[in-house]
């Protein structure tokens, strides 16, 4: 999702949806037996790192990858953590002309997000 990010920019909003999205169902499955907890009370599965880095596009949908610190807890929680690791990115790997132009779609990502159901 991040190179298709940085490849066609214009694709912002329906990630962010799809993003949102992915949290929403994820948020569905409680945490299986022995997964560790997070921040609090809570059953629900949590990934903790679920950004556009870590969704695969693919043919048959979106993959989410990346599963080292999975959690169980509250969803409130990984939606939370998606958007301090999406706010605080860095963006210093863009060329210099194109990250006025970056900090703009991860502020739109960010309101696409939030309002998307996560």
């Amino acid at each position: 999702m991040l190179a298709d990010l940085g490849s066609r920019p214009w694709r912002v909003r329906p990630h962010a949806r799809t993003l949102a999205r992915l949290h929403d169902r994820l948020h569905q499955i409680e945490a299986p037996p022995g997964v560790p907890g997070a921040f609090g009370p809570g059953n629900r599965l949590l990934h903790l790192d679920l950004h556009p880095g870590n969704v695969m596009l693919t043919a048959r949908g979106p993959v989410v990858i990346d599963w080292t610190n999975a959690r169980a807890g509250a969803p409130g929680a990984d939606v939370a953590m998606a958007y301090l690791i999406m706010a605080s990115s860095d963006v210093d790997s863009a060329p210099w002309w194109l990250r006025p132009g970056v900090r703009t779609a991860r502020v739109v990502l960010l309101r696409q997000f939030l309002a998307g159901g996560a």
